[in-house]
């Protein structure tokens, strides 16, 4: 007989209390973190403030999509959930705010930054725009400066690799265009070095990913130099296979490391190649030996010569059931070719620290491009980036900066607080162990108290670790540091 598990319930009784209750525990400690870095002081001083006494501060509207992207990371509608949580006073307390704006008024904002924002129309029914002249500019000067300033604060544990992607995010909004794979949306830009997002643009979506991108990589390279942050190599995709860039990279004297086009001249390159050997290629998943082979080659724009490395894999020719057996001496091996273009030193030898490199450790520096295809899902999917609010572009450009700031502020996060098993973690994984936990919170004396239920106090400890660090770190943003014009140094069509 099985023993008896039940608990009688005769009747409910529901009632409203006072005690304030959160289900995510984490976000003060969180927005400690970022408080501490002096974030929000610097947003209050490189951005536009209203003129009236009773508009919000810029640190108040980030705060609020800092945690909408917190408390909701699968919103389908960023903006609107923002209404459900304002009235919670134990939210704005872990925020340190006595109010919270209601969303139709961060929706403003973002229109006012970008100069966008509707105040009327005129008599023939055009309409009237207005805002801050300077607030698109600011926002992404904001941006750079935290990720320059984020980098040089990691940069000890970060190798000098510029990663360049395009990324479309589809929509159906006003602004959405229709893109080179016949959808609708927006196209974004971005560069990464290892985890930190350097650049974040958006572009229309009739714009490609290989639109003006050496002007686009030339701009990465020059924020990073006036940051003082030295770029050694560079890695991309297709995209970046024009002898611009090549040119660009070769003058700068940065490695780079480029998918190579299979045109007529690359493919014939590869088929003439003699010296073909097995090299073991190696992977974080598994090690596999691949037929790798060098051939020299230019463009008709380069101003010097590049190495490319192949990887050829047999095709086998196989018939229909109507088709003569043949002989295989008498088939003639048909090959699929994979090239990374590269200006690095190649050898057949294995490389004695001289500065050569071998054919398998070419394939496997640019394999491990794949690990930019994660950063740009942690940034479009983990912090809503790809989810655009309006339909209006220079409005989801200066929330796309917004999302980029809170993505490397994150990364900031797990680094500097975080045990190292736990700083791999992707933003929803991060606030499912540590941020969406329930408890009761308040705040008497100036100091806030989260109680936990009895049953997670094993994550008593772990705050009160990360508080400890946070408590003991060095401030980011340091109070009247000089501002610098990173805008004038990005690319933009638009």
């Amino acid at each position: 007989m099985a023993r008896n598990n039940a608990v009688r319930i005769d009747k409910f009784v529901v009632e409203a209390s006072e005690k304030d209750l959160v289900d995510s525990a984490g976000l003060g400690i969180g927005m400690r973190f970022i408080e501490c870095l002096g974030f929000f002081r610097l947003c209050d001083q490189r951005l536009p403030v209203s003129d009236s006494n009773s508009g919000y501060s810029p640190s108040v509207y980030m705060k609020t999509l800092f945690a909408l992207c917190l408390l909701h990371p699968d919103s389908a509608a960023p903006l609107e959930r923002i209404d459900d949580f304002r009235k919670s006073r134990a939210v704005r307390r872990m925020l340190g705010l006595k109010e919270i704006p209601t969303a139709k008024s961060v929706g403003d904002w973002l229109r006012r930054m970008a100069y966008s924002e509707i105040l009327g129309r005129r008599e023939d029914g055009s309409c009237i725009v207005g805002g801050y002249r300077h607030g698109l500019s600011g926002m992404q000067n904001l941006h750079y400066e935290t990720a320059t300033t984020a980098l040089k604060r990691t940069r000890s544990a970060q190798p000098s690799l510029l990663d360049f992607d395009a990324c479309a995010i589809h929509g159906e909004k006003k602004c959405d265009r229709k893109m080179y794979d016949g959808e609708r949306g927006t196209m974004s830009y971005l560069a990464f070095v290892e985890d930190i997002c350097l650049m974040a643009e958006l572009e229309s979506g009739n714009h490609s990913p290989s639109d003006n991108i050496s002007q686009r990589v030339a701009s990465c390279l020059a924020i990073c130099e006036v940051a003082g942050i030295p770029i050694l190599q560079f890695r991309s995709d297709a995209a970046a296979f024009e002898s611009k860039v090549i040119n660009h990279c070769c003058e700068k004297g940065i490695t780079f490391y480029i998918r190579a086009d299979n045109d007529s001249a690359v493919s014939e390159a590869c088929a003439n190649i003699d010296d073909w050997g097995y090299w073991e290629v190696r992977s974080s998943k598994s090690n596999a030996f691949h037929e790798l082979g060098t051939a020299a080659h230019c463009m008709n724009k380069t101003y010097e010569a590049f190495m490319l490395v192949a990887k050829r894999v047999r095709i086998p020719n196989v018939g229909g059931d109507n088709s003569p057996q043949l002989p295989l001496s008498n088939l003639e091996p048909s090959y699929r070719y994979f090239s990374v273009a590269t200006n690095a030193m190649v050898t057949t030898e294995p490389s004695d620290g001289s500065g050569y490199a071998t054919p398998n450790q070419i394939v496997e520096t640019y394999n491990k491009r794949g690990n930019c295809e994660n950063r740009i899902k942690q940034l479009v999917s983990d912090t809503q980036a790809g989810r655009l609010p309006t339909g209006d572009l220079g409005a989801n450009r200066i929330y796309f900066y917004i999302m980029a700031c809170l993505h490397n502020l994150l990364v900031l996060f797990k680094n500097e607080c975080f045990d190292a098993q736990y700083r791999n973690l992707r933003l929803p994984g991060l606030i499912r162990l540590f941020l969406k936990i329930p408890a009761r919170v308040a705040f008497h004396s100036r100091a806030l108290m989260i109680r936990l239920p009895v049953y997670m106090k094993r994550l008593t400890n772990v705050y009160q670790k990360i508080l400890n660090k946070i408590s003991s770190q060095r401030r980011l943003f340091h109070k009247g540091r000089r501002a610098v014009s990173f805008h004038e140094l990005v690319f933009r069509r638009d």
